[in-house]
């Protein structure tokens, strides 16, 4: 494979085909609904999506610029044979990178082209290539960026999460190196390492991904860097003592009702210090309502069986208030209370679907918690939303009801 020439005065691609206007047009309006802009014979060389760092690596990748699918495509998808040249206009920016230098898990093919970025600058990658139809040639620009800082964000996509993990399970998280204070692509070997990390993932944006397993009896690592020798960094253990307290989402419960002794399922994370960390403890509870809701076996005090739920079982209607810690802690530092209808188990039992069989005309029932339904022509008919209130059957002489069989009415 030779270099390309410096210096390109003249566009290698361009449409060979002499469209008619009729034909032009039609094209025009395939390539509005199929999204493409380009023409069937173009490619498309794809650079990362933000300048790349000063010494790291990220791969290119060359397609057909038009691809073909769907009923109204002119396009046809073309597969690359055989890379004929590549060329860099300003190497002291970018160079190619050899196969051996590559790192590992970086997509290094015929199609994806692997540049090392050298110096701040920019520069324009050049590639021309044979696909199955004819040979095609591309460009893309890619500017670089010298590295000042590097961002450790956990797996788990929480900006906020520490980098603390229980012991005995794995932390993974993102290597993001950043200049002039803006994230930057690229796969920079050394930018981060420490005793037992591996950093061995590459995601789309062509950064490194590690992960480092806490010993089951707890512990730390320190990370540095090759790269920036003022970085210091830190992964650590954590357990039920380094909890400074328990976030009850009671906006995320779903139910807004429930029948007599049904769970409750509250979401809910247990906070360090420096924030919520990717895995949560389980959570300790205690009623401070008995006669409204416990634990689901009836529990005065509870473990969560789950890391990031508590099972709360409503008993009657009411405000259910918890004192809440991790599970193993020597403190309950929290504490959460939410509202809850416990309906009748009357209107449990009477449930029906819409256009299900009903046998008295005229009667009403609940579908769900949420809305009425009536008795119409042998058939159940949605009646009316309860809107924020809830759908319960009520007896004979209450709440206005005439009917032997009970009424379903909503309640606020």
């Amino acid at each position: 494979m030779k270099p390309m020439k410096d210096g390109w005065a003249g566009d290698a691609l361009g449409s060979r085909l002499r469209w008619s206007a009729l034909a032009l047009g039609a094209a025009l309006g395939a390539a509005t609904w199929t999204g493409c802009a380009m023409s069937d014979e173009d490619a498309l060389l794809r650079g990362p999506q933000n300048p790349i760092a000063a010494q790291s690596f990220a791969s290119l990748w060359l397609v057909d610029g038009c691809r073909g699918g769907g009923k109204l495509s002119f396009c046809s998808t073309e597969t690359v044979e055989e890379v004929l040249e590549l060329a860099i206009d300003d190497p002291s920016v970018l160079r190619f990178a050899e196969a051996e230098e590559v790192p590992k898990g970086l997509p290094s093919d015929m199609t994806h082209p692997v540049v090392q970025g050298l110096a701040a600058g920019s520069a324009n990658v050049r590639v021309r290539a044979r696909f199955s139809d004819a040979e095609r040639a591309a460009e893309v620009n890619v500017e670089v960026v010298e590295v000042d800082a590097v961002a450790l964000p956990p797996a788990c996509a929480e900006a906020e999460a520490p980098l603390r993990v229980l012991p005995g399970k794995t932390l993974t998280f993102n290597v993001v190196p950043h200049g002039g204070g803006k994230p930057l692509d690229g796969v920079l070997p050394g930018l981060v390492r420490g005793e037992g990390v591996t950093c061995s993932g590459i995601d789309y944006p062509s950064r490194m991904h590690c992960s480092w397993t806490a010993p089951l009896e707890g512990g730390a690592v320190e990370l540095v860097s090759d790269v920036l020798p003022g970085f210091r960094g830190r992964l650590q253990s954590y357990g039920a003592n380094d909890v400074v307290a328990v976030h009850a989402f009671t906006e995320r419960i779903w139910e807004s009702a429930v029948g007599p002794g049904w769970p409750v399922r509250l979401p809910t994370a247990t906070a360090l210090k420096e924030g919520i960390p990717c895995e949560s403890l389980p959570v300790r509870a205690v009623t401070a309502t008995p006669s409204i809701c416990t634990g689901p076996d009836g529990e005065l005090a509870w473990d969560a069986s789950d890391d990031d739920e508590l099972l709360v079982e409503m008993l009657q209607t009411g405000t259910c208030k918890l004192q809440l810690g991790a599970a193993g802690a020597a403190t309950l530092p929290s504490t959460a209370e939410f509202f809850m209808r416990v309906v009748s188990q009357a209107t449990v039992d009477h449930l029906a679907d819409p256009e299900t069989a009903c046998e008295v005309e005229g009667a009403t029932t609940c579908k769900s918690f949420h809305s009425t339904m009536r008795c119409e022509n042998g058939r159940w008919r949605d009646l009316k939303s309860c809107g924020s209130g809830v759908c319960e059957l009520v007896g004979r002489g209450e709440a206005g009801c005439t009917s032997a069989e009970g009424c379903a009415v909503c309640r606020p």
